[in-house]
C-alpha cells in the first residue's frame, strides 16, 4: 500500500485510501516544512527557525527530534523521514506528493504543446489542475518557508490554468475558456495573460463589448495602482478587438516552450543546494570567490576524499549567481570511480539546457563540442565540474566565452590544467573543525571535552564530522560522551562513522578502487604500521622492492591523497604518514587481502630496515655507552650508498627517527617479534644516553624485557636488563 502526500490544498497523509490524521500542530507544521523540499534536507537550524521564529525555546533540537519521531510513528514506514548531515528530510517519488505530480504533468503538458499535440497538452494540464483541492498548504499560517512555497505553487497554478485556456482557444473551445477564467480574471485583475485570454475568449464567443470592459478594467488596476502601462500582448489583443476583425490567438500567449539550437538564450540555473550550514572553510571560500568573481576563467579544489570539495564548490557557486547570470551548470564526473563519465555524454546533457533541441542533438563527441562552445560563446556561464578524473576529461567541458568560468574538483593534481588558482584542501584546523561539529550537531555545552575529543577522533575530516555530528543531532539518546568512546575502538571506528547515505569507509573505498594494484598494496600495507610518519625507504621495505619503485608508489599515493606529506626533516628529507582513518581503512584492505603471514613478513621487513639503519648510525655516533651486541633478528638492507647517505649525521637521523623507533619497538614486543624489539632498542641505547632521553629509553627497553621474558629470550632479557640497570645509574648521576 502506497503512502500519499497532499500539500495542493490543506495537508495531507494517506495510506491508500485511508487518512493519516496529524492532530498536533507543531508535528504538522513540521510535516509541512519537509514537503517544501521534498526528498532534499532541511538543516536542523531552519526547521527550528521555522517552527518557533527568533524566538526558540530552550532545548530546541531536541524538541525537534521529538517531533521527528511522532511524525514518524504515524507515518509508520521506516525510512520515510530520513536524517543525515544536511539534515532532516521526506523520502517521496514524484509519483507520491501531488505537487511533484503537478510538476510533472504540466511538464508533460508543455512538451506536447512543443509537439504539436493540443489536444494532450489539454487533458494533462486538466490532470494536473484536477490535483487541486484548494490553496496550498491552506492550512500552515507561520512559517516563512511554507509561505514562500505556497506562494511559488499558486504563481504556478495560476499560469497552468493560463496555458490551459491559451491551448483550449487555439482547439476553438472558446466558450469552456469564457465560463472558466472569468471568476480568476476577477481576483487577479494585474495578470495581463489572464486578461487577453477572456477578452479572446469573450470575442469569439460574440461577447465583444465585455471583452471591451475586461481591458479597460485591467489597463486602469495597471495604471492606477502599479503605475504602470499594459503590455504588449495585452494591447495587441484590444487593438485586434477595436478592429472587429478577426481576433487570432498571438503565439507568445501559448505555453512557454523550449528553445531550439540558436534561439534566444537560456539561463539554466542547476546548482545542488547550499549546504545551510557550511562551515570552517569561510576563508577559502571567499579567496575562491574572488577569483573567479574577478574574470579568473578556470580554479581547480584538490584533495582527499572528505575534505569539503564539493561542498566548498557549491557554496562558493551559489555566492556567485549575479556574477553568472546566463547560467550555472553542474556534472558529477565520477572521477574518484573507476568508471569517470565520458565529456560527450557529459556535454549531450550541457547542451539542452542551454538551449540546443533535444531532437537534433549532434552525435559525435566533436559535434557536440562545437555545438557547446558556440552556446557559451556570448554568455557569462558558470560551469563546475565535480569530482574529476583527469585534464583530458575537463578540457571538452571548458566553455568557450572570455566571460564564462570552471570550477574543477578532483581528488587528484590535475597539474596540466591552466588554472588560475589551485587550491588544496587538507583537514580542517582545530577550531575550523570544532566549529563545523558545533553547527551540525548543536551546540557541546557541558560535553565540550567529549566534543573536542571526537573532532581529534575525526581526524578533523570534514565528512567525518559531518557524519558524527548528524548522528548526535539525529538520535536524542546518543550523548557526545557515548559518541565518544565509541569512536576510540579503533576496529570500529569506521563503522562509527556512517549516516544515512554518508560513509567514510565509502569515499576512501572509491580512491582505493581507482587505483592500479601495486598502489593498492603498497597503501595497505603501509597502514599495518603504528608509527607516526616514515621516509620513502620504508614501503620499499614492506613491499620489498627498490627504492626508486618505492618512490613511484607513493607519488600516485599522494596524487589521490591517500598519503600526506608532512614535509622536510631536521635531514631535508621528505617525510610522510597515514592519518588514522586513512591507516584504519588501509589496515581493514591488508586484513581482506593479504594473507597473515605476508602481513606479517612486511611489517618484520619494514623494522628490520630501522634496525639495521640504526646499527649503522649508532656506529657513527661520536660517544658510545655500551659495546656493540647483536642478536639474530633479520635486518632489510638497502644499497650501501644509500644507506651511508641516510646516517651521515647519525644524531640527527635518530632525531628524525626517534617517535618511529620507539613504535616499531612497541609494535615488535606486543606481536612476538622479542628479537627485533630488543636489538632495536639495544641500538638506540648510545643515542639515548646522548640525548638524555630517559624516558624513551626505559619505556622501549621495559617492552622488548617483557617480550623477552614472554618468549624465554635469555640473552635478550640480559641485554635489557643491563642496560635497564645503566639507565638506573644515568638517573642517580643527574640528580646529584
Amino acid at each position: 500500500m502506497t503512502t500519499d502526500f497532499g500539500v495542493l490544498g490543506t495537508v495531507q497523509v494517506r495510506h491508500g485510501e485511508a487518512p493519516i490524521v496529524i492532530g498536533a500542530t507543531m508535528v504538522r507544521r513540521l510535516l509541512a516544512v519537509l514537503l517544501c523540499r521534498p526528498g532534499r534536507a532541511v538543516a536542523v537550524p531552519t526547521l527550528i527557525e521555522a517552527l518557533w521564529g527568533d524566538a526558540p525555546p530552550p532545548g530546541s533540537h531536541k524538541t525537534v527530534q521529538v517531533y521527528v519521531r511522532r511524525l514518524r510513528q504515524l507515518i509508520g514506514e521506516q525510512g520515510r523521514i530520513a536524517y543525515g548531515p544536511g539534515g532532516y528530510a521526506v523520502v517521496v517519488a514524484p509519483g507520491e506528493l501531488d505537487a511533484l505530480r503537478f510538476a510533472e504533468l504540466t511538464a508533460d503538458a508543455r512538451a506536447a504543446v512543443e509537439r504539436g499535440s493540443l489536444e494532450a497538452a489539454r487533458t494533462l494540464f486538466r490532470q494536473g489542475l484536477a490535483l487541486w483541492r484548494g490553496p496550498a498548504f491552506a492550512d500552515i499560517e507561520e512559517p516563512l518557508l511554507v509561505a514562500a512555497e505556497a506562494r511559488r505553487l499558486e504563481e504556478e497554478h495560476l499560469r497552468v490554468h493560463e496555458d490551459c485556456a491559451a491551448v483550449t482557444l487555439a482547439l476553438g473551445r472558446h466558450d469552456e475558456v469564457s465560463a472558466e477564467l472569468a471568476p480568476l480574471a476577477a481576483l487577479h485583475p494585474y495578470r495581463e495573460r489572464l486578461s487577453a485570454l477572456l477578452m479572446l475568449a469573450l470575442c469569439h464567443t460574440g461577447r465583444r463589448a465585455e471583452a471591451l470592459e475586461i481591458y479597460h478594467r485591467t489597463s486602469t488596476a495597471l495604471r492606477e495602482e502599479l503605475g504602470v502601462a499594459p503590455g504588449r500582448l495585452l494591447r495587441s489583443v484590444h487593438e485586434a478587438v477595436l478592429d472587429d476583425g478577426a481576433v487570432t490567438l498571438p503565439s507568445e500567449a501559448l505555453p512557454a516552450v523550449r528553445h531550439t539550437f540558436g534561439a534566444d538564450p537560456v539561463s539554466p540555473h542547476f546548482l545542488p543546494p547550499d549546504l545551510a550550514d557550511f562551515a570552517g572553510r569561510q576563508e577559502q571560500a571567499e579567496a575562491l570567490r574572488r577569483t573567479l568573481a574577478a574574470g579568473a576563467s578556470m580554479a581547480v579544489v584538490v584533495g582527499g576524499a572528505g575534505t569539503g570539495k564539493t561542498a566548498l564548490a557549491v557554496h562558493v557557486a551559489h555566492r556567485l549567481r549575479e556574477q553568472f547570470p546566463d547560467g550555472q551548470l553542474y556534472a558529477e564526473l565520477g572521477g574518484s570511480g573507476d568508471r569517470p563519465v565520458a565529456p560527450g555524454r557529459l556535454l549531450g546533457r550541457f547542451l539542452v539546457p542551454l538551449g540546443a533541441d533535444c531532437r537534433t542533438l549532434p552525435v559525435t563527441p566533436e559535434e557536440r563540442q562545437e555545438a557547446y562552445r558556440a552556446l557559451t560563446a556570448a554568455r557569462r556561464v558558470l560551469v563546475i565540474l565535480d569530482d574529476a578524473a583527469s585534464e583530458a576529461q575537463v578540457r571538452p567541458l571548458i566553455p568557450s566565452g572570455p566571460h564564462c568560468a570552471v570550477l574543477v574538483t578532483s581528488r587528484r593534481r590535475l597539474s596540466a590544467l591552466s588554472a588560475r588558482t589551485t587550491m588544496r584542501l587538507s583537514v580542517l584546523d582545530p577550531a575550523a573543525a570544532q566549529e563545523l561539529f558545533a553547527r551540525v550537531a548543536g551546540e557541546p555545552g557541558a560535553d565540550e571535552w567529549a566534543a573536542a575529543e571526537i573532532v581529534r577522533l575525526c581526524d578533523r575530516l570534514p565528512l567525518a564530522l559531518r557524519i558524527a555530528g548528524a548522528r548526535v543531532a539525529g538520535d536524542e539518546h546518543l550523548s557526545l560522551t557515548r559518541l565518544a568512546s565509541r569512536l576510540r575502538a579503533e576496529p570500529s571506528r569506521l563503522d562509527e562513522l556512517t549516516a544515512g547515505d554518508l560513509s567514510v569507509r565509502d569515499r576512501l573505498r572509491s580512491s582505493y578502487a581507482a587505483l592500479a594494484e601495486p598502489t593498492r598494496r603498497a597503501y595497505r600495507l603501509l597502514g599495518l604500521l603504528d608509527v607516526p610518519d616514515f621516509a620513502s625507504w620504508v614501503p620499499a621495505a614492506l613491499l620489498d622492492v627498490s627504492l626508486e619503485e618505492a618512490e613511484a608508489l607513493i607519488e600516485e599515493l599522494l596524487d589521490v591523497h591517500l598519503l600526506d606529506c608532512t614535509g622536510a626533516d631536521a635531514c631535508g628529507r621528505p617525510r610522510y604518514r597515514l592519518s588514522d582513518l586513512l591507516r584504519l581503512h588501509a589496515r581493514e584492505r591488508a586484513a581482506a587481502e593479504e594473507p597473515p603471514e605476508l602481513r606479517a613478513g612486511a611489517v618484520r621487513r619494514a623494522i628490520g630496515g630501522w634496525l639495521a639503519l640504526a646499527e649503522a648510525a649508532d656506529r657513527s655516533l661520536p660517544e658510545r655507552l655500551t659495546w656493540d651486541i647483536g642478536g639474530v633478528a633479520a635486518r632489510w638492507y638497502m644499497k650501501p650508498a644509500r644507506a651511508r647517505g641516510l646516517v651521515l649525521d647519525a644524531l640527527d637521523w635518530f632525531d628524525v627517527e626517534r617517535a618511529a623507533i620507539r613504535a616499531c619497538v612497541a609494535q615488535a614486543a606486543a606481536s612476538g617479534q622479542h628479537e627485533l624489539a630488543w636489538e632495536l632498542a639495544a641500538r638506540s641505547v648510545n643515542y639515548y644516553a646522548a640525548r638524555g632521553l630517559h624516558e624513551d629509553w626505559a619505556d622501549t627497553h621495559e617492552r622488548a624485557l617483557r617480550a623477552c621474558r614472554h618468549a624465554d629470550n635469555l640473552w635478550g632479557e640480559e641485554i635489557m636488563a643491563r642496560n635497564l640497570a645503566t639507565l638506573r645509574t644515568a638517573r642517580l648521576t643527574a640528580e646529584l
